[in-house]
């Protein structure tokens, strides 16, 4: 049938998990996640009511966090296309772990996977970046300013 409407045949069928609640909470990092939460805390003189956070359950503190942080248009948009929680869990974690030694005094950048100091970014999450490129989008290295 012939209308002035784009017409499309669609299939959701990929993101029926997405009706699951609290689906791939336990592929979660929660450790890390609050670890790189109390850094940007720290680090931007904030404070957050604990007791809600350690109560909240994983999909909660990620998806919250994800939409409450203050990246820009590409980082927001590589967390919501993430295939599944954990994986937009690791996306937030790395570009808050790239934006803590990005905006860091040089002779304070550090990350979780690097314990030296280093210049103007984390060589260590890089290398994480290249060689693991299926677990965290390569928008990511983009954002970081890395060369794949």
């Amino acid at each position: 049938m012939l209308t002035p409407y784009r017409q499309c045949r669609v299939d959701y069928f990929p993101f029926v998990d997405d009706f699951t609640a609290r689906k791939g909470e336990e592929a979660v990092n929660r450790e890390a996640l609050l670890e790189v939460l109390t850094d940007f805390l720290k680090a931007n003189n904030l404070k957050v009511d604990w007791e809600g956070v350690e109560s909240a359950p994983n999909e909660a503190l990620v998806n919250a966090l994800a939409m409450m942080s203050p990246y820009g248009a590409p980082e927001k948009q590589a967390m919501l296309e993430a295939p599944d929680l954990k994986t937009r869990a690791e996306i937030l974690i790395a570009v808050t772990e790239m934006d803590l030694a990005k905006n860091a005094p040089a002779a304070t950048r550090r990350c979780s996977d690097c314990p030296r100091v280093v210049g103007f970014r984390c060589v260590a999450r890089r290398i994480v970046l290249r060689r693991h490129p299926d677990k965290i989008p390569s928008l990511i290295v983009r954002v970081a300013g890395a060369r794949p």
